[in-house]
């Protein structure tokens, strides 16, 4: 009888299993009598979940140990036989102001290797409200938790490690969907604190309507394709994904992607201390453009050195970068479609763009796109704004360098390009629009530069602005520095405003001013401090609707004053030969904004001085600007020759009171020395007359023509003597009748 039942149970069991070691074990437990031997077999037949699975589920009602056997339902400790389910209820712990239980794997586990495989996992909550949590802690690094297959976490379930070790075959999916009957806000977790995991698949949020969250606060994560919001795929899953890699830890995928094109949304946050190595490629997507993906990286290492970064080629997508060294091969935001949105911006840190060339798409191809702040580095590659859709960049402050920049590409599209701030060099080619034939039918690119520097220049002198199709702006408070101006185009329109524009072999420092626009937040008697000095009066930082940045300079109401003093001995390569031979330019620039006063009027002003001191500080000669009163940001930008045996520069804010009601701001204060052997040439035509006119500081400089370019020695002193008027130009009126005539400034 007792061969019989053993026989009957060993075909029911291989039936449903597939796998008769369990059974072996069964049968070892020396059950002599066949009803003993059949109730065991009936127990058991229900934990066959499916074929060629054996279930062992935790049954306790309590926390207890991972390889005890009488936490679980076969009597067994678990093994690589077996789906372990850690899905009951009972609690006897607060996890998150929500009762809840652990299985705990410690050093005593790991020191048996046959309780660390198992074929699968799954944890989730139980009934309304119970966490269930899977702890790994300081069971080693040398034996992880291998589950051979899939691993699974729903709402109400977390798995940590703790200086551990884990490793999943398969697929993770953390976010699985929710359990019946869970209604408690317990988002499923994984979090590595220490320790490391590998993955094949990691999934973070991939099931319809929950939330699965990944949190690195140290340690290494490795897997070979990470999904934030999807189910491993852009195609796959409509879950939420939230991933935070913190000071510390690692994580390192081959491919990562955030959302879906289905209704999945994730994101992923870096902070200060954390590293982030993308193998191959990211992308971020959403399903419309009111659902975003997005990739914030407030420190630490970003690297993604071999594949492409996609932001928003469906749906809408944010890759924001405010802190880090930070290094990627190539950035391409948005898509050619309607329902794309992709937008970068940079606020802080650095990043390094490799490309793949410097030629149009080769680097950072924008859709939308913000830096106003850090440091970016393109030495090598391109910036591509309006490809295959329209596009705008703006820069407000920080430093860029580029090979190359295309405003305007793709046909029947614009390419927009603004700069109110901040210094952008581009060593080779600055390219406008193109397809002039087509007209307003080609690509068409507008460009203006409000304030800041924008460097089109290299050790050669060789690098070309080329304005095709479109327009090309320089506000005054710009500073363009150009080695070859093309404007031979129709449908190209240059315009300066009042910039400052010099060749590229001219002398230029950069700014030279400690804090010009309040962005440390204090005046000396505060923290950090700055190399401003005030007189006690009302002049401090205001955080009021900056000009640029987050704080500007507040005055008003009563006379105070901020001033700064530059050595220009500390400049590095500053020739005072130049300087004594009147060759060298101060350039003073500064934004203004006043606020009307109760009754809506304007009164308090504010100015610039600038003192040129000699070497024991006394003043050789004072310049003041006009005193500047409007009720929006408005800039003023001089120029001025520095008096021989300066060495020093005062440069100074004035809040001048004409009331004791209103309040002034100003920000973006400029202050550089530039040489001043090109000074511009302006031509306007007044039929039937020219009007010819040049900045008064270049007053050893003479006007001459030619009707013979070809003959170097035909060029003529001009006799009219030029006049001086109140905006500080010198202007000469000539008639346009009898031969073409050419015209230059030329230094005495």
């Amino acid at each position: 009888m007792k061969g019989e039942a053993s026989q009957t149970i060993a075909g029911r069991f291989s039936a449903c299993f597939e796998n008769a070691a369990v059974l072996g074990r069964l049968l070892q437990r020396k059950f002599y009598f066949k009803r003993a031997l059949l109730v065991v077999a009936l127990a058991l037949l229900p934990l066959c979940a499916a074929k060629g699975q054996i279930i062992n589920s935790w049954r306790l009602s309590f926390s207890g140990k991972w390889e005890g056997t009488n936490g679980w339902s076969l009597g067994l400790s678990p093994d690589s036989t077996q789906s372990i389910y850690i899905t009951n209820a009972g609690s006897d712990l607060v996890i998150s102001s929500l009762p809840g239980k652990q299985v705990i794997i410690d050093a005593t586990t790991s020191s048996n290797p046959t309780n660390m495989t198992v074929t699968n996992l799954t944890v989730y909550g139980a009934g309304s409200n119970v966490v269930n949590w899977l702890t790994l802690t300081n069971a080693g690094t040398n034996l992880p938790l291998h589950i051979l297959n899939k691993a699974s976490l729903a709402a109400g379930g977390q798995l940590t490690v703790d200086g551990s070790s884990l490793q999943v075959d398969g697929q993770f999916a953390v976010g699985e969907q929710t359990p019946a009957g869970f209604t408690a806000s317990f988002p499923a977790l994984l979090a590595v604190n220490s320790g490391s995991a590998q993955v094949g698949i990691l999934a973070i949020g991939p099931a319809s309507n929950v939330v699965g969250t990944l949190n690195l606060s140290g340690g290494t994560l490795l897997a070979t394709n990470l999904g934030i919001g999807n189910n491993g795929a852009t195609n796959l899953g409509t879950g939420t994904g939230t991933a935070t890699v913190a000071s510390g830890a690692t994580l390192s995928v081959s491919s990562l992607s955030l959302g879906s094109t289905v209704g999945g949304v994730g994101s992923l946050l870096i902070s200060d201390g954390a590293t982030l190595a993308v193998g191959s490629n990211l992308t971020l997507v959403s399903s419309s453009l009111t659902a975003t993906s997005s990739v914030t990286i407030l420190g630490g290492s970003f690297l993604a050195t071999n594949g492409l970064i996609q932001v928003g080629p469906n749906g809408s997508g944010v890759f924001t970068i405010s802190g880090g060294t930070n290094i990627i091969r190539r950035l391409k935001l948005g898509g050619t479609g309607t329902n794309s949105s992709g937008h970068f911006a940079m606020s802080g840190g650095s990043l390094k763009v490799l490309g793949n060339g410097s030629g149009p798409g080769d680097g950072i191809d924008v859709n939308s796109s913000q830096f106003c702040g850090g440091d970016v580095d393109g030495t090598g590659t391109s910036v591509t704004i309006g490809d295959g859709h329209d596009a705008e960049a703006d820069m407000c402050d920080g430093f860029g360098i580029f090979g190359a920049m295309y405003v305007g590409v793709s046909d029947h599209y614009t390419g927009t390009y603004k700069q109110t701030g901040g210094t952008m060099v581009i060593s080779s080619s600055f390219i406008v629009g193109s397809d002039c034939p087509a007209g307003l039918a080609g690509a068409i690119g507008n460009v203006t530069l409000s304030a800041g520097q924008l460097i089109v220049t290299n050790a050669t002198h060789t690098a070309v602005l080329d304005v095709r199709n479109g327009t090309f702006t320089v506000e005054s408070g710009a500073l363009l520095v150009v080695d070859n101006l093309v404007v031979t185009n129709s449908c190209g329109l240059f315009t300066n405003n009042g910039g400052i524009i010099l060749p590229g072999n001219a002398f230029y420092t950069a700014n030279l001013l400690v804090n010009p626009g309040a962005e440390d937040g204090a005046l000396p008697n505060g923290s950090p401090p700055t190399l401003w000095t005030q007189n006690g009066n009302p002049a401090y930082v205001a955080t009021f609707d900056p000009h640029t940045g987050g704080r500007d300079f507040l005055g008003g109401g009563a006379f105070g004053y901020l001033s700064q003093t530059v050595d220009l001995g500390g400049i590095q390569g500053f020739r005072f030969d130049k300087l004594d031979a009147g060759q060298l330019l101060a350039t003073v620039s500064f934004w203004e904004m006043t606020m009307p006063n109760s009754a809506g009027a304007l009164y308090d002003d504010a100015q610039v001085t600038v003192d040129f001191l000699d070497p024991a500080s006394s003043v050789i000669n004072s310049i003041s600007t006009p005193e500047i009163e409007f009720n929006d940001w408005t800039n003023y930008t001089g120029q001025y020759v520095i008096p021989a045996g300066t060495r020093l520069v005062q440069y100074t804010m004035s809040f001048i009171p004409h009331s004791y009601s209103d309040q002034v701001y100003m920000d973006d204060n400029l202050l550089f020395v530039s040489s001043a052997e090109s000074p511009p040439l302006r031509v306007r035509q007044a039929v039937p007359k020219i009007v010819l006119s040049w900045p008064a500081w270049a007053g050893n400089f003479v006007l001459q023509s030619t009707t013979d370019l070809t003959i170097s020695s035909s060029w003529q002193t001009v006799m009219d003597v030029p006049v001086v008027d109140a905006s500080g130009q010198f202007f000469v009126t000539n008639s346009i009748l009898g031969p073409r005539r050419y015209y230059r400034l030329r230094g005495k």
